[in-house]
C-alpha cells in the first residue's frame, strides 16, 4: 500500500469516527455502534491496538452499550482499555481514574456487587493520592462508594462473612503461599549477590586463617608450599567407592552444586499435569513427562535445578513459584494460586456442560452466566475476593445459517484464543468466550491468568491452558 493509500484511509477511518459520533449526540446508537464495529478493524491496524485512537473508539463503544443496558459487553471493553500496556502514556492519570470508574458502575449495573465495591474501593485509594482527598472526582467516588454500602449492605456483609468463614486449611495454604514467595524472593537476591562474586576454596581458608590482612606476596609464599607438599594435588589413592559416587554429570555442573533447599521440596506440576517433579526431603525425586516416570537426583546450582538420572539430566530455572524446564514448560509447586485457578477453570467447565444438557446452549450473557451462583462462584486465591468468572465475548450468528467464511472465521477466533498472547487480565481470574455457531457446534473456551495477569500457560510451548467445550462435551 503505499504512502497516498495510507493517508486515504487514515483520513476515510477519521472520517468514520466523526460521523459515528454525530449518530451517538443525535440518540441514534444502534446506526453508531454498527458504525464503530465496521472502522474498529482499520482503526487498530492503522493506529495499532494500544494507541489513543482505538481506546477512544472501545470506550465509545462502552459508552453506547452502557446506554444500552448490555452491561457484560461495557466489563469487556473497558477492561481492554485498561490491560492496555502504554496506557499511562496515553491518558493522564484522571482520565485512567475515570475509566475505572466506568468498570465499577458498569459491575453495579449488572449486579456484580463485590466486584464493583471491590473496584470502588480500590479507586478511592488511587484518587486519594493522585488527585488529593478534597478534589471533586475523588469525592464523587467516595459518594458512590457510601450508597452502595448502603444500598447492599446485606449482600457485602454476606460476602465478608463468607471470607471470613473459610476453612482453617485454605487460609493456612494462602499463609504457606506467601511465605513460600518471600522465600523465592530471598533465595533469588541471594542468588544475583553471590554471583557477582564467588572465590575460590583456597581464598576463603586464607581469610578464614589469616583475615584480609594477608598480602599478595604472602599468599603466593603460602600457596606454593601448599602446591611442593602435595596438599593441593587430588590423591592417587581414591578408592572405587568414591569413584562411583561422584557422577560425571556432578562434575560438569561445577563446585556450586548443592542439596536442593526446603522451597524446592515438594511436587510442582504443569497446569494441565502433562510434567511433573516431586522432590523428597533427601534429593530424591521423580520425572514425570506423558506418563514417562524417572528417578532423578535433584540437586541446585544458584537459580539453576538440575534433575540428573543415570543416562540424562534436565535443566530447570527457579522462578519465583515455579520450575521453568528446557522447553519453556512451567511447573508449579503444590499450592500455588495458579493451581487453584486450574481448578475453578476444570469447576466452571463441568457446570457449563450441565447447563448446555439441560438448555441445549450455553449462557450468552453475564446476567445468565452469574444465575448460576455458587455453581460457578470461587474465591480468588490472591486476595480472597468472592468472584465469577467473566462471559468476555459472543460470537454473533449474523443470519438463519452461516457461510463456510463465517465458520472458518469463528473456528479461527476460537484457535487465537488457545494461543499463548500477551493479553492480560486479572491476576488468578478466570473467562470465557462463547461461540454459538462454528463448525464444531456450539463452543465455549474457558481460560485463565497466573499470579502477574499473565494467561496460564501449559506444557505445550505457544499454547495457553485452557478447556473447550463443545456441545456439552469437553474437546
Amino acid at each position: 500500500m503505499s504512502f497516498e493509500d495510507i493517508t486515504r484511509q487514515l483520513e476515510a477511518t477519521d472520517r468514520s469516527i466523526d460521523r459515528a459520533r454525530e449518530l451517538v449526540q443525535s440518540g441514534q446508537l444502534n446506526r453508531a455502534q454498527k458504525l464503530y464495529r465496521s472502522i474498529l478493524n482499520d482503526v487498530v491496524e492503522l493506529y495499532g491496538a494500544d494507541s489513543l485512537k482505538t481506546c477512544n473508539c472501545l470506550i465509545d463503544l462502552a459508552d453506547i452499550a452502557y446506554a444500552q443496558e448490555r452491561y457484560a459487553e461495557v466489563i469487556m471493553l473497558v477492561e481492554q482499555v485498561i490491560v492496555t500496556d502504554n496506557r499511562a502514556s496515553i491518558f493522564t492519570a484522571e482520565q485512567l481514574l475515570s475509566v475505572h470508574f466506568k468498570l465499577a458502575r458498569a459491575f453495579e449495573k449488572s449486579n456484580n456487587i463485590n466486584e464493583a465495591y471491590g473496584t470502588l474501593r480500590d479507586l478511592l485509594e488511587q484518587s486519594e493520592k493522585v488527585l488529593g482527598p478534597s478534589n471533586p472526582f475523588t469525592a464523587r467516588v467516595k459518594e458512590s462508594l457510601v450508597s452502595l454500602c448502603k444500598r447492599n449492605s446485606r449482600k457485602l456483609r454476606s460476602a465478608e462473612k463468607v471470607i471470613e468463614t473459610m476453612s482453617e486449611s485454605r487460609q493456612a495454604q494462602f499463609s504457606t503461599n506467601q511465605k513460600m514467595k518471600a522465600s523465592f524472593a530471598r533465595e533469588s537476591a541471594n542468588h544475583r549477590a553471590s554471583r557477582a562474586y564467588v572465590p575460590d576454596g583456597a581464598t576463603v581458608a586464607l581469610r578464614r586463617t589469616w583475615g584480609r590482612s594477608i598480602t599478595l606476596a604472602s599468599a603466593f609464599v603460602l600457596c606454593l608450599g601448599f602446591l611442593i607438599s602435595g596438599l593441593l594435588q587430588p590423591t592417587l589413592h581414591d578408592t572405587d567407592k568414591d569413584k562411583k559416587r561422584t557422577s560425571a554429570f556432578e562434575a560438569n555442573a561445577g563446585p556450586s552444586l548443592s542439596a536442593p533447599p526446603a522451597s524446592l521440596v515438594g511436587l510442582f506440576v504443569s497446569t494441565d499435569g502433562i510434567k511433573s517433579l516431586n522432590v523428597a526431603d533427601n534429593g530424591q525425586g521423580v520425572l514425570s513427562d506423558g506418563g514417562v516416570r524417572t528417578d532423578v537426583k535433584v540437586t541446585r546450582a544458584g537459580a539453576e535445578v538440575y534433575a540428573t538420572s543415570d543416562d540424562s539430566r534436565h535443566i530447570f530455572r527457579n522462578v519465583d513459584q515455579s520450575l521453568v524446564d528446557e522447553s519453556g514448560a512451567r511447573l508449579y509447586k503444590d499450592g500455588a494460586p495458579e493451581l487453584a485457578t486450574v481448578q475453578v477453570i476444570k469447576n466452571v467447565a463441568v457446570t457449563l456442560n450441565r447447563y448446555y444438557r439441560t438448555y441445549g446452549r450455553y449462557p450468552q450473557s453475564q446476567a445468565e452466566l452469574q444465575s448460576l451462583r455458587e455453581y460457578v462462584a470461587y474465591m480468588n486465591p490472591l486476595n480472597d475476593r468472592a468472584c465469577f468468572p467473566r462471559l468476555m465475548n459472543v460470537i454473533e450468528k449474523r443470519g438463519s445459517s452461516m457461510t463456510l467464511d463465517e465458520y472458518n472465521n469463528a473456528s479461527m477466533i476460537v484457535g487465537s484464543l488457545m494461543n499463548q498472547s500477551g493479553t492480560m487480565g486479572e491476576p488468578c481470574g478466570v473467562e470465557l468466550y462463547v461461540s454459538p455457531y462454528s463448525s464444531s457446534g456450539e463452543t465455549v473456551i474457558v481460560r485463565g491468568y497466573d499470579h502477574t495477569g499473565s494467561l496460564l500457560p501449559c506444557s505445550t510451548p505457544g499454547r495457553c491452558y485452557c478447556v473447550v467445550l463443545t456441545a456439552g462435551s469437553v474437546r
